[in-house]
């Protein structure tokens, strides 16, 4: 069984305004790398840096004409599963809709689109889309697992619009 390691300490100091205070931070160690993390729960008020403002949508936000991931271009330019995996071709889990991603970085590489939307402003999309999408990636994970013993290693990622790297605006997850 894994444990979870964590130590409280605390910083005490006065404030420029006289005022005498205690600071609680808490140490946590990886249980897996052992490396530690501290959590200065005193800054938990303050805004996160550079959220006041998002960036511009890209130029090219409103056009889905040649999106491989928007609905009506979807069945023509994306790939299919393996039956052995899902024998419609592509597993969908309310509006998240799974498929092997046609430039795989990995033996059973896939996406996971989580919007119908071409163009998702940071922070709109809905709970409900992510959670299809990762439950939908999830069930996939475990159908690669029954298939392959040797995939033990496995990731759910996303690089949320091209100042992020992603190659694609339309939003989705990717799988390995």
């Amino acid at each position: 069984m894994i444990r979870f390691e964590r130590e409280t300490v605390h910083a005490r100091f006065v404030l420029p305004t006289g005022a005498q205070i205690e600071a609680s931070i808490e140490i946590r160690v990886n249980p897996i790398t052992g490396r530690t993390s501290r959590i200065a729960f005193s800054r938990t008020g303050e805004p996160e840096a550079a959220t006041d403002s998002f960036p511009d949508p890209p130029p090219f936000a409103g056009d889905t004409t040649h999106c491989p991931f928007c609905s009506i271009n979807l069945p023509a330019k994306t790939p299919q599963l393996l039956k052995t995996y899902e024998a419609s071709g592509r597993m969908i889990r309310g509006t998240s809709v799974l498929f092997p991603n046609l430039f795989p970085y990995g033996a059973h590489s896939a996406v996971s689109l989580f919007d119908d939307r071409h163009f998702v402003e940071i922070g709109t999309a809905s709970v409900e889309s992510y959670t299809n999408s990762f439950l939908n990636s999830a069930e996939y994970l475990r159908r690669v697992r029954a298939q392959d013993p040797e995939a033990v290693y496995m990731a759910i990622t996303q690089n949320h619009l091209p100042s992020a790297g992603g190659s694609l605006l339309h939003p989705h997850l990717q799988i390995q």
